[in-house]
């Protein structure tokens, strides 16, 4: 029951010794979720002792560590000249800093004096492989990099042996000669120490897509641009140098749906490091854009020789320039178009650690087209100051259409911090401008976001629009529809609305509609609201204008149309009825209830029976004066009207009414050659029914159907006249 490093702590085993020499060991012990073993003799010639190692948890017993170390070996020679073996395998090995390597391996042999070694490790972006050679003595490892080369996007191979001293306080490494892929890297020198560094070398070809990783934006960026650069370092006790750094060839894409070739041209940076601190100036210059940066980053002294740090004054100033702006949005939204300039001069102060910011912001001829949505804005114009960690949009202004829309107000630069408000205004703006989607408003309000919602309120007018929205022509399965041998779609929950609206909608009195038949004008009054569930609410009434309804090739005239909002937007209560007027007997349909569970029924003026409703509604004359042709669309129509909005057609709800599974009229032509059937079904196997003659001549007939199976099944009936049989289905496409 001991612990150690607040771990659970045992050993068992035995050992014999006779001075410096172990003479037999085995023994075996635990620390946490650490296992170690050691068997065997050391202390003389030719003594083994072997040894293995295993911790899974190596966060227990280094601080700033983890992952998993299996190691074995053997320890042999004496005391004073120990040799051995080592052999280790490591797994999702977490370094400092955030680094990471996945696995790899160590392998060395030798004497403390003189060793070998072999490294391999697998990372993310290469798998590495190293040989090194040297020997210990009085606190430094000196030796050389015997060979060094990586396996990945961009291939890199040690030219020629390189000599390496390490000691806990420095590192000193010599001549360094690499190949990049194409390129190469030279370190002429290169020696660290608390009071000293110094350092020179040049590259060529440099992959800067090393960079983005580095950068951690590879899933933002691609780089195929190689760069060049050389440069000399000293310092002791203050940095002294110079680096310079150019484009040779390649380009920077951004990446999206379709990323966008930024057509890079240049880039170069000059930096020159003194006792004052670091003075750089950067230029870039592409297909689409242009920025210069220059200034200087003061020293901090408690930083060591580097002389960079927290505290270190920045005084930055830079001009930024954006010729082409559709690159910032093509790659999030492939359809739309974004054009215009955008130009920034900025001053960045204050210290490394804090930096303050500083500079305006001006954008000029803006556009912005998003053909699919009908939305065509132009002649953009954008002034704007930075302050802090603020930006200050004094002027927003956008065209669309005949109209504008302007805005103003404050932006965080940490958006996500919240703390966003602007105050917007729209006149005559055209907000779609598609052939079946026109809408021109008017309006004022105020947009911002709290860091964790955008909301969005203000009074919208619909100066004029026209809408037409067309039905599903392709057929759709309903959603409680399963496909045998396809995998059933779980029904997912209808995600909250990010925005909280508070908006009041006045349509006007110029917005027409045209769509399932309805055509006319909408107007009245509505309040959108989100509820705190995040549900899109509305409260409030539409009424339509001179509205038509198209039915059975016939244009009904809508009195009244109104759409009473309270509650979920999509679930108003109705108060509409379509009539066919001008006739003896005007009929029409009527709809009540809400969206959801609309409640049809026949209405006439004056009122006669629901049939010769049916009738002036769909022939316009009465039942009397139908002929053949009229009978058969009299009763598709009472099926398919009166079913609109109801799942289920008015026989199969009759029927359900009585207990019956089947009402309907069988038969063509005249009145006395048609029945009235009823059906229920008793079983899975057996069917009763009753048919009623509606002739002069009166007729009945009962039936019953029995299935024998899917192909054969038994009749017998009775009534008027009787009789049996044997019948056989089958059918063909």
């Amino acid at each position: 029951d001991s612990t150690l490093l607040e771990l659970p702590f045992t050993t068992k085993g035995s050992a014999r010794i006779a001075g410096r020499h172990v003479l037999q060991a085995d023994a075996t012990a635990s620390l946490g979720a650490t296992r170690a073993s050691v068997h065997g003799s050391f202390g003389a010639p030719p003594d083994k002792l072997v040894w293995t190692l295993d911790t899974s948890h190596l966060e227990e017993l280094l601080d700033e560590l983890a992952g998993r170390i299996q190691a074995s070996g053997t320890l042999g020679g004496t005391w004073g000249a120990p040799q051995g073996v080592i052999d280790a395998q490591f797994e999702d090995l977490e370094l400092p800093h955030g680094y990471t390597i996945p696995g790899g391996s160590v392998k060395l042999a030798g004497t403390l004096a003189r060793h070998e070694a072999q490294v391999s490790a697998r990372t993310a972006a290469a798998e590495v492989r190293a040989r090194l050679r040297g020997g210990y003595a009085a606190g430094t490892w000196s030796g050389e990099i015997v060979s060094l080369e990586g396996a990945g996007k961009v291939p890199f191979t040690l030219r020629a042996p390189t000599p390496l001293k390490l000691s806990r306080a420095s590192i000193e490494l010599g001549r360094l000669e690499a190949g990049l892929g194409d390129g190469r890297l030279l370190v002429r020198e290169l020696a660290w120490s608390r009071e000293r560094i110094a350092s020179s070398g040049e590259f060529a070809g440099l992959p800067a897509q090393w960079l983005v990783a580095a950068a951690g934006l590879t899933e933002r960026l691609r780089a195929t641009m190689l760069l060049d650069g050389q440069w000399t370092i000293s310092g002791s006790p203050s940095l002294d140098g110079t680096l310079h750094v150019r484009r040779a060839s390649g380009d920077l894409a951004v990446l999206g749906e379709r990323p966008v070739e930024l057509g890079v041209s240049g880039v170069t940076l000059d930096a020159r490091f003194t006792s004052a601190g670091v003075g750089a100036r950067l230029d870039f210059a592409s297909r689409y854009a242009s920025a210069a940066a220059g200034g200087q980053i003061g020293r901090d002294a408690a930083a060591g020789v580097l002389g960079l740090g927290p505290n270190s004054p920045l005084l930055v100033q830079g001009q930024v320039e954006l010729s082409r702006t559709r690159v910032l949005v093509q790659p999030l939204l492939a359809d739309a178009r974004f054009d215009g300039r955008i130009a920034a001069d900025l001053e960045a102060g204050g210290t490394l650690g804090a930096p303050v910011f500083s500079g305006t912001l001006r954008g000029d001829a803006l556009a912005f087209e998003y053909p699919p949505y009908g939305v065509y804005l132009k002649n953009g114009e954008l002034r704007a100051k930075l302050a802090g960690d603020t930006l200050q949009v004094e002027r927003l202004n956008i065209q669309a259409g005949e109209g504008s829309f302007s805005a103003s107000g404050t932006l965080p630069l940490r958006f996500a911090d919240g703390n966003a408000k602007l105050a917007w205004q729209a006149k005559n703006f055209g907000v779609l401008e598609r052939p079946d989607m026109r809408l021109i408003a008017s309006g004022e309000g105020e947009a911002g976001f709290d860091g964790k919602r955008f909301s969005l309120s203000g009074e919208l007018r619909a100066e004029r629009g026209h809408f037409e929205l067309e039905r599903e022509r392709i057929p759709k399965l309903g959603e409680d529809v399963v496909i045998s041998g396809e995998p059933h779609a779980t029904p997912q929950e209808k995600a909250p609305l990010p925005v909280q609206l508070n908006v009041d909608l006045d349509l006007g009195s110029n917005l027409s509609v045209r769509m399932q038949g309805l055509e006319g004008k909408l107007t009245g009054r509505i309040n959108v609201v989100t509820s705190k569930e995040g549900e899109l609410r509305a409260y409030g009434k539409l009424t339509t204008v001179n509205a038509t309804f198209y039915a059975y090739g016939q244009k009904l005239q809508v009195d009244p149309g109104v759409l009473i909002f309270d509650g979920p937007i999509e679930n108003p209560a109705l108060q509409v009825t379509a009539w066919r007027r001008n006739q003896a007997v005007e009929a029409g349909v009527q709809l009540s209830g809400t969206m959801r569970a609309p409640i049809v029924q026949i209405v006439s003026q004056p009122q006669v029976s629901e049939g010769e409703r049916l009738s002036w509604l769909v022939l316009g004359r009465a039942p009397t004066d139908a002929n053949k042709a009229d009978l058969g669309l009299l009763q598709a129509a009472a099926g398919a009207l009166l079913a609109r909005g109801n799942s289920m057609p008015l026989d199969r709800r009759i029927a359900q009414s009585f207990g019956l599974d089947e009402v309907s009229f069988r038969g063509t032509g005249e009145l006395q050659d048609r029945v009235l059937a009823f059906g229920k079904r008793v079983s899975d196997r057996l069917y009763l029914s009753y048919e009623q003659g509606l002739g002069t001549v009166a007729s009945n007939l009962v039936k019953i159907d029995y299935s024998l199976s899917r192909r054969w099944s038994l009749r017998a009936e009775t009534g008027t006249s009787s009789g049996g049989g044997l019948f056989y289905r089958f059918s063909w496409d």
